[in-house]
Order: C-alpha cells, then sequence, then structure tokens
C-alpha cells in the first residue's frame, strides 16, 4: 500500500516509518523540513508544514494514497496546536479521502472537545471531526508513549537518576506502553482495514512513583523516596502556557476507560525495549551532577567577583600587569560572562554553545595564568591545576549533550 505519513520525523512517526518500511509498504514520509533526512528505501520525503494552509505551499503531492496516518503533534502554544491537530491536519486529510485514503490518526488519551487543555481539546476536536466525515476512520488513543528516544522518557532518566525529587501528580495513575508496541498496532490497523472507530493502548497501571521505581530495580540501584508536588492554579498560570500544559496533564489520570475498544499491551521497561538500563540512569546522573557543580563554579565566581572577592581579583590584574583605570571593569566584565556561563547551562537549547565557551574560557584563563603569572602553579590549594578537572567535566559533558 501507498501510506502517507505525517509527522514521520518525530520519535512515534520514526518508529512508525520503520515498521511499515519493514513490512513493504510504500511510504511518503512528510515533515515540516526535510534537509538533511536519510535517503530510504520505499520512502519519498515530502515537505509539508501543518501551520501553514496547503494552497500556500509547493507540493508534489502523491498521484494515488491508500492510507493517511497522522503521528504529528506539538506541545507549544494555542494557536500552533489547533493549527497542528486540527486546521492543518483536516485539511490534509480530505485532500487524502478525495482520493479514496482511509485514515488513521494518532491521538491521546484523554482527547475530548470539552478537556481543558488545548492539547487535549484539539486533539478531540479533531478526533470527532475525521470520524464524521468516514466511517472507516480509526482513532488511536495510546497513554504515555515511552521508548529511548522519546522526550518524556529522557525526562523520565533523569528524575530516576535521583534518590529524591518532588513529582507533580505523584498519585495520578498511567498505563505506559512501548513506542515498538504502538508502531506495531499502527502497522497491524494499516493491514486491516475493518479497524475503525476509537482504540485506547495502554500497558499494566501504576503511578509515575512506580514507574520511577521500576527504571531504577532494572538498573540494580535502590528504591528513591518521591515526593508529591501540588501546585495553586495561580502558580500554573505564571509558568506559561506549555508549562502549565504539562503540569496539568502530570496531575490527571492517563488510563483506558471502561467500555471502549482497547487493546492490553506488555509492560514497556522489558528489555531489549531498554538495554543497558544501568548506564543510562549512570550517565544520567553523572551528567546532572556535573552541571550542577559547573553551575555553582560559575554562578560562584560571579558573586565572588562582584562580592568579597573584589579587591582580590583587582590585585591579580595589577599584578598581571592591567593599568588601573582598566581593572574595575575587567573585573565587572570577567563577573558578568561567569554568570552568563552559568545560566546558560540552564538553557538546553544553548547548552552546547555555552560549554563550547567554557571550555575556550578555561583554555584562556590557563594560559594567560601560565604567562603573566606563573608562580601560581604552585599555589598550595591548586587553584589553577584545578582547571584541568572542569575541562574534563566541560568536555564529557559536551560528547554526551544531544545535538539539537
Amino acid at each position: 500500500m501507498h501510506v502517507m505519513l505525517l509527522g514521520a520525523s518525530g520519535f512515534i512517526g520514526t518508529e512508525v516509518l520503520h515498521a511499515l518500511r519493514a513490512a513493504g509498504h510504500q511510504v511518503t514520509a512528510c515533515a515540516r523540513s526535510v534537509a538533511g533526512k536519510p535517503q530510504l528505501e520505499g520512502v519519498d520525503w515530502l515537505a509539508l508544514d501543518l501551520v501553514r494552509p496547503l494552497d500556500a505551499q509547493t507540493l508534489q503531492w502523491p498521484q494515488r494514497i491508500d492510507v493517511l496516518v497522522n503521528a504529528a503533534g506539538v506541545l507549544d502554544t494555542a494557536a500552533t496546536m489547533l493549527a497542528v491537530h486540527e486546521q492543518g491536519l483536516l485539511a490534509v486529510a480530505a485532500r487524502c479521502r478525495a482520493q479514496g485514503a482511509r485514515v488513521i490518526q494518532l491521538s491521546a488519551l484523554g482527547a475530548d472537545a470539552a478537556a481543558d487543555t488545548v492539547f487535549l481539546r484539539s486533539k478531540g476536536q479533531a478526533d470527532a471531526a475525521l470520524l464524521a466525515a468516514d466511517a472507516r476512520t480509526l482513532v488511536i488513543r495510546p497513554s504515555l508513549v515511552l521508548g529511548a528516544a522519546g522526550q518524556s522518557s529522557q525526562w523520565l532518566l533523569k528524575v530516576a537518576a535521583w534518590p529524591w525529587a518532588p513529582l507533580l501528580g505523584g498519585q495520578a495513575r498511567l498505563q505506559p506502553l512501548a513506542v515498538e508496541d504502538l508502531a506495531a498496532f499502527v502497522l497491524r490497523a494499516v493491514d486491516e482495514p475493518a479497524l475503525c472507530g476509537v482504540y485506547e493502548l495502554g500497558g499494566p497501571e501504576q503511578t509515575l512513583p512506580e514507574l520511577l521505581q521500576g527504571l531504577r530495580a532494572r538498573a540494580g540501584w535502590r528504591p528513591a523516596w518521591y515526593s508529591r508536588l501540588s501546585l495553586p492554579g495561580w502558580c500554573l498560570a505564571l509558568c506559561g502556557e506549555r508549562l502549565a500544559t504539562l503540569a496539568r496533564l502530570a496531575q490527571r489520570n492517563n488510563c483506558l476507560t471502561a467500555g471502549a475498544q482497547q487493546t492490553q499491551l506488555p509492560a514497556p521497561l522489558q528489555a531489549p525495549r531498554w538495554p543497558a538500563l544501568g548506564g543510562q540512569l549512570a550517565v544520567s546522573q553523572a551528567r546532572q551532577w556535573l552541571l550542577l557543580a559547573l553551575l555553582c563554579v560559575w554562578l560562584g565566581t560571579a558573586w565572588a567577583c562582584l562580592g568579597p572577592g573584589r579587591a582580590w581579583g583587582e590585585q591579580l590584574l595589577l599584578e598581571a600587569g592591567f593599568t588601573a583605570r582598566l581593572v574595575p571593569w575587567l573585573v565587572i566584565a570577567g563577573a558578568v560572562l561567569d554568570a552568563c556561563l552559568g545560566i546558560g547551562l540552564l538553557i538546553a537549547r544553548w547548552r552546547r554553545r555555552v560549554l563550547q565557551a567554557q571550555i575556550l574560557l578555561v583554555l584562556g584563563y590557563t594560559l594567560m595564568i601560565s604567562w603573566l603569572l606563573p608562580h601560581y602553579w604552585y599555589d598550595p590549594l591548586a587553584a589553577v591545576l584545578k582547571n584541568l578537572p572542569i575541562l574534563a567535566a566541560s568536555g564529557w559533558l559536551l560528547s554526551v549533550e544531544p545535538k539539537r
């Protein structure tokens, strides 16, 4: 069959794409940008942006589409979610139905036109419109989807690596499933046109703390302590739309509905889906501790330069040969630079650049001290020598930091 796959470069879409290729289907894989996408046998990439109207885009639309699979989804502003989940999707679905295609929609548990979040509301409105337009439509509503490449899974690994953490919605129940199982069900739906209506998918029921303890147990780690954290409505409003949506989703049950068409799947933590879990948790824990240590180093240095160590810093610069007029400004500039590097570590999309800048700055400081103040290498506290572990930590963090 010829399958058009929306969101083919995303976490779930990538797994569905592999499953469709392995089964021998011809796939038109759609993504906002196809630059740098791998050339795969049986796959044609199509640049399709669901935020923009179809008639405003230059598209080489396939001549024949048997099935449209929608794996596109975003957690963004209300306007973007409405465009991707509803308006753009419905426009593409109408064009595919005109060619005789049926639609398989990957939605979410709790999707409803009257839901309290734009994410679930836009999904629910699209589900209802697709089902009303064609009785052959299949809407798949999974619980939390886990996999090594998933953002939610990476977040879980980070939290599981800590011996204690406060959790939003610690009592909420969910039924996580593996992304491989979800992709297998989508493949089954492509091959079985009789599957239609709404299907809910989920694994064994558990709470978030139970899931995290399961991750630690599979890694051979001792149980951790997780406390419940509840945020009032006014605090959620201050967090911004995206974080407020995440918080609301975390505090609600995400379980299969009694009486609905549903498929019970195995636990998502079984090998080989989570290989070398102990190593992943160890890397996650080391990464977080080193980031915290470097954050303290840079912010602590900035505080010292602007506070109790200011006179000492000026004395060092005078000793190095800088003019008295320039020295106070150099101390302030250095403190501001250190503070920016520390804060930059907290922002994921800047972190690689910040780590590179840190390495260059520490090397520069070390070379400058070696040239202008070489006797500080003999400091009994080894202040300059301690640049070496800072360089090693920054280099390791840079090697494990994902490219964004």
